[in-house]
Formats: C-alpha cells, sequence, structure tokens
C-alpha cells in the first residue's frame, strides 16, 4: 500500500530464489521454503508461515531463518540479514472501508567470526492501515519503531550503528480512476543511538530524514 520499503521491512528479504509448498486446509493455510535467503545464491534458508483466516480477519505466524552461515556481503545480500533468524505474528482485518495490520516482529542473528560481529537481535512493531474514503480515494499510512540491543562493543549491526533505534511514519494517498492511479507519498524517519557514520547524510550523521515520492500507472 506504500510506495518505498519501510525500516521493518529492511530486515526481511526482498528477493530470494528457491522452491516453496503451499497447503489449504479450510481456514488454515501453510507454505514452508527453501530458499537462499537475500538472493545470497546459496540455499541455506528455511522459512515457514502458518495463517488462520476467519471472515475479514487473520492471524499470520511467519518464521524463517539462515541454516548455515554465509558471508556473502552485496546490495541484496546483506551479511547480518542474510545470516539472522526472523519471527513475525501479523493480525489483518480487511473490512470494506478498512484495512488494518498491526504486526510483531523478532529477529537475532549469531556470533560471526569472519566478520568480526557477536550475536545481537532486535524486537519491532508496525501498523499498516488503508481508509477508502470513496471509489477514487484512499488513504494508507504507516507507522513503525525498531529497537536493536547492543549486549557488547562489538554486536552485529541491524540498523544506523549497534543498538541504534528508530521510529518512521509514511502516507500515501491514492488516487484511481478505471486502470489509472497516481500516489504521492511522505515519510519520515528518526533514529536514535546511531553511530557515527552510519545514519543518514552525506557524513552518515544526521538523525532525521524525510522522503518525497510521486508514482503513477496503469493497473492490468
Amino acid at each position: 500500500m506504500n510506495i518505498e520499503r519501510g525500516v521493518l521491512w529492511g530486515q526481511e528479504n526482498v528477493m530470494t530464489r528457491g522452491v516453496q509448498a503451499n497447503v489449504t486446509a479450510g481456514k488454515l493455510s501453510f507454505s514452508l521454503a527453501y530458499t537462499d535467503g537475500f538472493f545470497s545464491g546459496k540455499l541455506n534458508w528455511l522459512s515457514g508461515i502458518v495463517t488462520y483466516a476467519d471472515g475479514p480477519h487473520a492471524l499470520s505466524v511467519v518464521l524463517g531463518g539462515a541454516l548455515s552461515k554465509n558471508y556473502r556481503s552485496t546490495f541484496n545480500t546483506p551479511t547480518v540479514q542474510n545470516n539472522s533468524t526472523i519471527l513475525n505474528v501479523i493480525y489483518s482485518y480487511s473490512g470494506s472501508k478498512w484495512l488494518v495490520q498491526p504486526y510483531f516482529q523478532y529477529a537475532w542473528v549469531p556470533d560471526l567470526p569472519q566478520l568480526g560481529t557477536t550475536k545481537a537481535q532486535n524486537f519491532a512493531v508496525g501498523l499498516l492501515a488503508k481508509y477508502k474514503v470513496d471509489d477514487h480515494w484512499s488513504l494508507p499510512v504507516r507507522f513503525e519503531y525498531i529497537d536493536s540491543n547492543r549486549p557488547s562493543a562489538t554486536a552485529a549491526n541491524f540498523l544506523y550503528g549497534p543498538g541504534s533505534n528508530a521510529f518512521s511514519f509514511t502516507v500515501t494517498p491514492t488516487y484511481t480512476w478505471d486502470r489509472f492511479f497516481i500516489r504521492p507519498e511522505f515519510s519520515y524517519v528518526r533514529a536514535g543511538e546511531i553511530a557515527p557514520g552510519a545514519a543518514f547524510g552525506a557524513a552518515g550523521l544526521n538523525k532525521e530524514q524525510v522522503r518525497g515520492r510521486l508514482e503513477m500507472g496503469v493497473m492490468f
């Protein structure tokens, strides 16, 4: 419902390759995937989803993680996240006017000797919501908060330095007409407990960032 991914989604894999099996039994559905995690090229991730759906309500538990260490590091394959394990608990409500999805996220990573980092974890909560004003206008919003711990000076960096945290807000008013749509987006993020050089701005010292986006297109 938003253009850009958020700070919680930044802990989750965007692209992955592998195989997946899906089963549905009444109100329950199950998925199990064996993949290369964060598009690393090494098949060592196992992920599973269990969802219970009842009318407009759904509850999902998602668990995935690396079965072995993988030190590949590219733009698509961040080493810390690629070696992590992540848990999500997601509730969804989808009605005629409202779509509401609060969720909890927990991620952890073990010691990575070749990277020189030790274990770390983060806790996060998010809320996605969209209100349908009429047949043309809708208003999606997103709130997120994430906090990572720093059990030692060499703890792995999930965010803007070991032990850092962040809050973000995004709003994406959307207009649709027939097959066409247009949506501007405004987002704001504020980080705390940053490591110098790991946050925003040319020098990585800014704790805040504001972004704007405009997207338009045709739906088929």
